[in-house]
């Protein structure tokens, strides 16, 4: 089997906490700092407008239906669902994906992180939330030779509170750090309040504590070992001047990058010592090799080296979300699908099925020329065309607010035929029905209070005797019926009861 072998990017676009960060109150005088801000040079970004990458870093990019893995001037598409997008994604550091959707499609349990192992091509579950919470990926790192998960868990009204490490081979999770209520403060001084983000290396991990209020948001970090000891830090906010919201540890622990509004910053994790500073555009994601910071921002993602103070920004490829640095490789198999409701294939049930039904006489212009272009729709698989002659009362399910196009192409994708059905009812006799007061155009005609044998009997054409026998089983037609109004609105396409 061919399989995709790239490098590719790791890390998450942590988001900044929701308040307000226009404050311009100091911290309480209470935090203490284990390293001053401010002491190293800063070096201001130079823009490159020649290469869309650098030479030696890969990336991953989020993008409408999928992700971009792209290194050394290639790029692969790894297709995913056209109405998610991945938020965050990781290698496994053994050739497998590790991510996690902005809002997980339907097929998998909410707030789902999925893992599709090295070689693999299906995404399986290997974590999701609890019912009333909330879980948001946040790095990967092998641990005792183990691949092991960072994820927050919180209540989505009042945010993260947790966070904890998983296997991804099973076993429940482990808390290693959290917001615990009416305990006193700890060595910064004051009671944290939710957690903003962090990250995993093998002696630790690092945490963005948030505390403070509405109008005086205020953050630091730490770095706690695995018996919850604080081995650097605290590093203060400035609540509302420089924000800290990002944390990176090198894979050994040994350093920590962490950033906030337009600064990013490296220190040795024992002595505090800052080994650099950087001046750059709002930071919004930050990862971290030991030697290169890579930090994303909303335009771009600026490479930063501790050797020669080395800087570089890069734009964005058109139309993504997110860009971050490489760690290892992904090994996964061509044509690996990320999960979620596929595109339609050019190939669908209504393929090979007359493009343009035989006219019918009686049909207002406007339902007549509605037929057509639905029927075209369906048999060209063209659902987003379909979807848009849909008007906007139109009903086809349970649920009226859902999207029919993409209930569509979940059914299509399962083999449930839909498209054909309804190219396939719109060639048979029709009815005229008083709905609210308005004449609508009605196939097939047996979808009536007393439908004649006539009507029976033209359903042959569609269904086989079986099923028809079993349509008046339950007293009535109950198989895919679609409406025209008289001005020409698609108003239906209903099937069951």
């Amino acid at each position: 089997m061919r399989k995709i072998i790239l490098l590719v990017a790791l890390g998450i676009i942590a988001t900044a906490c929701a308040a307000d960060r226009s404050a311009t109150t100091t911290a309480p005088s209470s935090i203490q700092t284990t390293t001053t801000i401010g002491t190293a040079d800063t070096t201001s970004p130079s823009v490159s407008t020649t290469q869309p990458a650098p030479p030696d870093v890969s990336l991953i990019v989020s993008r409408a239906g999928g992700i971009d893995l792209i290194a050394d001037g290639t790029d692969i598409a790894l297709e995913g669902d056209a109405d998610y997008p991945v938020v965050a994604a990781f290698d496994d550091l053994a050739g497998g994906l590790v991510y996690q959707y902005e809002f997980t499609p339907e097929q998998f349990p909410a707030d789902s992180i999925l893992w599709i192992p090295a070689g693999g091509s299906t995404p399986t579950v290997v974590l999701s939330a609890d019912p009333g919470r909330t879980i948001r990926l946040l790095d990967v790192e092998v641990l005792d030779g183990r691949t092991n998960a960072l994820f927050l868990e919180g209540d989505p009204g009042s945010g993260p509170d947790s966070l904890f490490i998983a296997d991804l081979a099973g076993g429940a999770p482990t808390r290693v750090a959290g917001v615990e209520p009416g305990v006193e403060a700890g060595p910064a001084g004051v009671t944290p309040t939710a957690i903003l983000g962090g990250s995993l290396s093998e002696t630790g991990v690092a945490v963005v504590w948030w505390y403070g209020d509405i109008e005086a948001a205020c953050s630091y970090v730490e770095v706690i070992d695995f018996d919850g000891v604080v081995t650097f830090g605290p590093i203060p906010d400035l609540c509302g001047e420089q924000n800290l919201s990002q944390v990176a540890l090198s894979a050994d622990g040994s350093r920590v990058a962490y950033a906030g509004g337009n600064t990013a910053i490296v220190a040795d994790a024992e002595s505090g010592e800052v080994l650099g500073e950087w001046v750059t555009d709002e930071v919004k994601g930050l990862d971290f090799d030991g030697s290169t910071v890579v930090v994303t921002t909303v335009s771009g993602f600026t490479t930063l080296s501790l050797t020669g103070r080395a800087t570089v920004t890069y734009p964005l490829p058109p139309a993504t979300r997110l860009i971050v640095a490489a760690r290892g490789p992904v090994d996964l198999a061509a044509g690996t699908f990320l999960g979620g409701v596929r595109p339609l294939s050019a190939n669908c049930s209504a393929t090979g099925l007359p493009s343009t039904p035989e006219a019918q006489g009686g049909l207002p212009e406007a339902v007549s020329m509605t037929r057509v272009d639905i029927v075209a729709a369906a048999t060209g698989c063209d659902i987003d065309s379909l979807a848009a002659l849909a008007g906007d009362s139109f009903i086809y399910g349970i649920d009226p607010a859902a999207d029919p196009g993409r209930t569509w192409r979940q059914i299509e994708q399962r083999g449930g035929g839909v498209l054909a059905r309804i190219a396939d009812v719109l060639s048979l006799p029709y009815v005229v029905l008083d709905v609210d007061g308005s004449r609508v155009y009605t196939w097939p005609s047996a979808f009536q209070a007393q439908p004649t044998e006539a009507d029976w009997e033209a359903l042959s054409a569609v269904y086989n005797e079986e099923d028809i026998d079993n349509f008046k089983a339950l007293g009535g037609y109950a198989g895919m019926r679609v409406g025209i109004a008289e001005d020409g609105t698609w108003t239906f396409a209903i099937e069951g009861d």
